[in-house]
């Protein structure tokens, strides 16, 4: 999982799976802020999830940014990384 800053709009998280250099199309990513899901979603078939984190914006600064999580499949392990809100 790699993941962008936090974007434009405001709270807009986003994350990228790959797997072999490849993308990976329609797989669960969950997103947090500290301990908070803000949400799960799958990934396009770009292989970028994304999530509206804008009600957790305070929260996104105290906490110096998110986490996704790839949830894992049959054919891949989970993977978690960490963005911050400013690149």
């Amino acid at each position: 999982v790699s993941l962008s800053p936090l974007g434009l709009p405001l709270g807009q998280l986003r994350a990228t799976v790959k797997a072999g250099g490849a993308t990976l199309a329609g797989v669960p990513v969950e997103f947090k802020v500290g301990n908070k899901v803000v949400c799960t979603t799958a990934t396009a078939e770009t292989g970028t999830a994304t999530c509206n984190g804008g009600s957790q914006v305070l929260n996104l600064v105290l906490n110096g940014g998110y986490t996704a999580t790839f949830l894992g499949d049959a054919n891949h392990l989970s993977s978690t990384a960490r963005g911050a809100i400013l690149k």
